[in-house]
């Protein structure tokens, strides 16, 4: 049995050309011309990248021939991979800037085919970093990292392509030091009390923080969405990424919420309404804030609520008010926020209120 090595950042690529299946070691295999989810890239374009390259290397007999193939048998372009692979988690105003960086003229990738280029690369790193400069003109230091990680995985795709480094390094940037802005108990009390009376803008926003939604999920509430199941209600929705998210929502929101969208008076459809409302209804209410003031640059402030809150503002209070009335992490992640990733839940939602501390403290007393 001859073993095939080639160049794979995440370690050797092999291939059994004697044996009906073959094995990436990035953890897929491969045999009768399917796959499963590539574990590194995660995303249909690998699967389908994967797919095509089995067909192509059936017919294979040297390393030269199998080399061609790895490195791609006709032209990519970065900004047709930036749609292939970043779109899930990406604005269109940064995939636009990427467009942009790129100058009209499309970056062609089939040069890599005869091997590594330092021009191409040196060429490759200086509209990196020019696109790393308009997005901190544009975007907070947070947002700012997940583009360029966005941006990173575009880069492991050309990778695995063409067999070929690329400049990683240029993506690098600061972690933002975050601290959630969450609403006091105060005006969380005033929103749930008013949705008992069924006005259609406290419901709504009882709804998202009871049920810790994002926009998109209130956006997307439809007939379909109300389901019963004995004394158990729910609200299901496609969330983020085409995630299904079933979320159990006690009766009494339920039942208005349900009535409001039956009689065609949800306001869930126009999000500008929506904030506005929101800051009319929390008032002037200074609250301590951490604001960013340049890239990776922050100070402390006394800000009025109505200046900071918006509709995400509500998910994240609705996590941490979980988290006060003494639901575990876990079950608020899987069952309510339904956050993929526990690293991006404990960072940019998560915060440690004084009545979450004194009821932690009270447990080691």
């Amino acid at each position: 049995m001859m073993k095939l090595k080639f160049f794979n950042r995440k370690g050797t690529l092999y291939l059994r050309t004697t044996a009906p299946i073959k094995t990436l070691s990035t953890g897929v295999k491969i045999g009768d011309a399917s796959v499963k989810r590539n574990k590194v890239i995660g995303s249909d374009y690998s699967v389908h990248e994967a797919n095509s390259l089995i067909k192509k290397l059936i017919d294979c007999v040297t390393i030269n021939e199998v080399k061609d193939v790895i490195r791609g048998g006709g032209a990519a372009y970065l900004s047709d991979l930036w749609g292939e692979v970043a779109t899930s988690s990406v604005d269109f105003q940064a995939r636009q800037i990427w467009v942009n960086t790129l100058g009209g003229e499309a970056v062609d990738l089939s040069v890599l085919k005869s091997g590594t280029s330092a021009e191409f690369n040196t060429q490759v790193r200086q509209r990196i970093t020019f696109y790393k400069e308009c997005l901190i003109e544009d975007y907070k230091t947070s947002s700012v990292s997940a583009y360029l990680n966005s941006l990173k995985r575009v880069l492991k795709v050309v990778e695995e392509t063409y067999g070929c480094r690329m400049p990683m390094s240029a993506c690098k940037s600061k972690s933002a030091d975050l601290e959630p802005i969450v609403l006091p108990y105060s005006q969380i009390e005033n929103i749930l009390n008013a949705a008992k009376f069924g006005a259609a803008y406290p419901v709504l926003m009882a709804l998202q923080i009871e049920g810790c939604m994002r926009w998109d999920d209130l956006y997307k509430i439809n007939k379909d969405s109300f389901e019963e199941s004995g004394d158990k209600k729910y609200i299901v929705t496609i969330g983020k990424n085409s995630q299904l998210c079933r979320r159990m929502i006690r009766e009494d929101l339920w039942v208005q919420v349900k009535n409001l969208f039956d009689s065609n008076n949800l306001p869930n459809k126009n999000y500008d309404r929506y904030c506005s409302e929101i800051k009319k209804f929390v008032g002037t209410e200074k609250i301590n804030v951490k604001i960013e003031i340049g890239y990776g640059r922050y100070v402390h402030r006394k800000e009025p609520l109505n200046k900071v809150v918006s509709s995400h503002v509500l998910r994240k209070t609705g996590i941490n008010l979980w988290r006060s009335r003494g639901l575990d992490d876990a079950t608020i992640r899987n069952r309510l926020s339904y956050h993929k990733s526990s690293q991006v839940f404990e960072k940019h939602y998560l915060q440690t209120t004084d009545e979450i501390l004194i009821s932690k403290l009270s447990k080691l007393a």
